[in-house]
């Protein structure tokens, strides 16, 4: 929850192409939803043509708690949760995480 969701460009550029993904994120705080909006653009340089893609990303973010009640309810208990990168304890800096659930 720390970690609010950004505006980010990416630029790629290979041979006589080159790629533009632009994210604009909407946080919607009271559904724990945040939709990405992407906007694709495809510049053939040879060619001189551009292509323009628009896409949206609805996803949804889950707590531990969360996870933990669902969890509980379903017969399920948490025995692990790392960062998906580091391997180490969940943080305020996590942005993804692996979750290991046992039947109860």
């Amino acid at each position: 929850m720390s970690q609010k969701p950004t505006r980010k460009i990416k630029k790629i550029k290979k041979n006589n192409l080159e790629l533009t993904r632009i994210a604009q994120p909407t946080n919607h705080i009271n559904s724990n939803i945040v939709d990405v909006n992407y906007k694709i653009i495809v510049k053939d340089l040879k060619l001189k043509s551009l292509e323009i893609f628009n896409e949206l990303h609805s996803m949804r973010h889950f707590s531990l708690p969360e996870i933990d009640l669902l969890a509980s309810i379903h017969g399920f208990e948490r025995i692990k949760a790392l960062d998906i990168l580091t391997k180490k304890k969940p943080g305020k800096d996590t942005w993804g995480l692996c979750v290991f659930l046992k039947k109860k």
